[in-house]
């Protein structure tokens, strides 16, 4: 994400504050790090439970980042019911260009673990003086940003690939994942890499096993990876060509199964 007008970096009206936060400056390195917040629960956007880094700087950091020695602005925590809520790693550079303020401001990582506490991190991550420019990485698809931003067509955001999937054990992997509905599906996977998946997988209650049912769907093991986490649905593969329905009206019913509420997201550089 890249905000550059002035203007268009604040939230839009209506936004109701559910708290407030105040800047440290702390030095990125070193034992600074126990201050942070460590949390779990919440409804934090597909990331779990706040971490705890203590020592060291995130992965998302840049490079130049882990070597400055200038301050960088962390927030305190947002607390609700004495409950850590949100925190924020960020640079902040002034700069002023013919008397008009034309500095940066990089968020590193802003976290929160429900939709109050990201409204008010990001006010005021916003509200920081003299930037002109925001960029943030490695945000969700389905961040609420969209509908935060008073202009959220100047965020500029951009879409890249950032999380893979690669199923090794289909049986165990099927099994292991949550389900939103009831009801089955039949899979035949075709997996030249790893032939012990190959086959028809009835998925059930939960669990996944081996059957000689009539498949629903025919579909090569990378295309599970595509909807084991809810990034894409089966009736989206099955338009594009890259899933195989077999049985009418399947695809429907496998989204239902493996719906998700909010888009799959991995805040770190791994």
């Amino acid at each position: 994400m890249r905000g550059d007008d002035l203007r268009a970096l604040r939230l839009r009206a209506g936004v109701l504050r559910g708290g407030d936060l105040a800047a440290t400056g702390v030095a990125v390195r070193g034992p600074a790090r126990a201050a942070w917040p460590d949390a779990t629960g919440g409804e934090g956007g597909g990331a779990g439970a706040l971490p705890a880094r203590l020592g060291s700087c995130p992965p998302a950091c840049p490079r130049d980042a882990r070597q400055d020695e200038r301050l960088v602005g962390i927030s305190d925590p947002l607390r609700l019911s004495r409950h850590p809520r949100s925190y924020a790693v960020y640079r902040h550079r002034p700069k002023w260009e013919h008397f008009l303020p034309s500095g940066e401001l990089d968020v590193v990582e802003a976290v929160a673990l429900d939709g109050r506490a990201t409204a008010e991190l990001w006010r005021f991550l916003l509200d920081i003086d003299w930037a002109a420019r925001v960029t943030s990485w490695l945000l969700p698809l389905d961040h609420q940003l969209f509908h935060l931003l008073a202009h959220p067509r100047r965020m500029g955001f951009r879409i890249f690939d950032g999380l893979w999937a690669r199923l090794v054990d289909v049986g165990a992997a099927l099994s292991a994942r949550s389900y939103a509905g009831e009801g089955s599906v039949v899979i035949e996977v075709e997996d030249a890499f790893c032939p012990w998946n190959e086959g028809r997988w009835k998925l059930e209650d939960g669990e996944a096993v081996r059957t000689r049912a009539a498949a629903d769907f025919r579909s090569d093991v990378a295309m599970l990876g595509s909807v084991y986490f809810g990034a894409f649905g089966f009736s989206e593969l099955v338009r594009a060509g890259r899933i195989e329905e077999l049985s009418p009206g399947a695809a429907v019913r496998a989204d239902s199964l493996f719906a998700a509420d909010r888009k799959p997201w991995c805040p770190e550089i791994f």
